[in-house]
């Protein structure tokens, strides 16, 4: 006899969003700082476009993973949530000190550094622990 199969709590559907949307900005910001880098003959922009680039794909897995209650997903949830906010503080470290992106600093840029810090804050509850199978 199978066990039957967990509801996903809802919050979990919070954390797909967070990290999808997190995923898809770090991919755009990578691509971004790609194109910059190679333009300026910036190698080390380059590399962190690549970086950037790689984490959003991570965050991607991780969100879509996140509707399987598996001891891998909740692993990779935890690694993208801190790779994703050590990302964030070197990139608006990168766009407060590059000349050539005046964007500048906004919300946005201070949303990828709290979001994930509010992912990693959700996996590590005892709710989240026992969807995903994590024993204390």
């Amino acid at each position: 006899m199978t066990a039957p199969k967990l509801s996903p709590p809802s919050a979990i559907y919070v954390m797909v969003t967070l990290a999808i949307f997190l995923g898809i900005g770090f991919m755009q910001l990578g691509v971004g700082f790609i194109m910059t880098g190679v333009g300026e003959s910036f190698v080390a922009l380059a590399l962190i476009g690549v970086a950037l680039l790689s984490v959003g794909v991570i965050d991607i897995l991780a969100g879509v993973g996140f509707f399987y209650p598996r001891r891998w997903t909740w692993m990779l949830g935890i690694v993208a949530s801190i790779l994703t906010g050590l990302l964030g503080l070197v990139e608006v470290n990168v766009q407060m000190q590059s000349l050539s992106i005046t964007i500048g600093v906004d919300a946005l840029r201070i949303a990828w550094i709290f979001f994930p810090s509010v992912i990693l804050s959700y996996l590590t509850r005892a709710g989240a622990r026992v969807y995903f199978s994590i024993a204390r």
